[in-house]
């Protein structure tokens, strides 16, 4: 289904995940771990092939007081799917000893390792029965920056995937697909780091359409203080 496809309506989107914490307690996330450097927030709201090795490699350096295999140990993923090119044998062998099923789909060479994993969890989705009032997200880590291809490449499944609530994470930033329609946009939650903090708040109506009616900006107002 494309953008274009959502009958118009009114939408809500909640931001919760950006605090780590689900307003809904029977709501839960999907993760998913792209092949690039993790967002300082990455732990908060805790894959791809090469993902598995970025998960391997960057995330003990989110907690310098911790060892590295302590913390590889606590952040393992459920499942690891792509072509597998990228994915280094040790980091396999790691994750497949505690647990992680990892799926190879190198006979597809069509589809990027993203629309694969997005793919497996549209699938995983349709199984699991949801409260419709129930706002779960795929959460993409690593979605924005990096080669330019590649970025295209993930507003590109954005869009093949519309009916999905995608979002793209980057290090200070997020993109989802708003459907035709209202879209009213709660900004819930606080992330905070030593030396790293950000809450949502306020925005202005920067690069709305001039004629946009001023009753439709108190719901678009949120900003980053860093």
């Amino acid at each position: 289904m494309g953008a274009d496809d959502h009958p118009p309506g009114e939408y809500l989107h909640v931001t919760d995940f950006m605090s780590g914490h689900s307003t809904e307690d029977n709501c839960k996330h999907f993760l998913v771990v792209l092949n690039y450097n993790l967002p300082k927030f990455t732990p908060s709201v805790w894959s791809r092939d090469g993902g598995a090795n970025r998960l391997f490699d960057d995330l003990p350096g989110h907690f310098p007081n911790e060892s590295a295999d302590a913390v590889r140990k606590r952040f393992v993923p459920d499942v690891i799917v792509g072509d597998l090119d990228s994915l280094r044998p040790d980091v396999r062998a790691f994750y497949a000893a505690r647990g992680s099923v990892v799926i190879d789909k190198a006979s597809d060479q069509d589809t990027t390792d993203l629309h694969k994993c997005i793919a497996f969890l549209e699938d995983k989705l349709d199984s699991e029965p949801r409260s419709s009032l129930c706002q779960s997200k795929i959460l993409i880590v690593g979605g924005l920056g990096g080669r330019v291809d590649h970025e295209f490449g993930n507003y590109n499944v954005l869009h093949i995937f519309a009916s999905l609530p995608l979002v793209l994470l980057g290090d200070s930033a997020f993109v989802q697909l708003l459907p035709r329609g209202t879209n009213r946009i709660i900004p819930v939650g606080l992330l905070s780091r030593p030396h790293y903090q950000f809450s949502i708040s306020y925005v202005s109506h920067h690069g709305l359409p001039l004629l946009a009616p001023s009753s439709l900006l108190p719901e678009f107002e949120f900003a980053f203080n860093a």
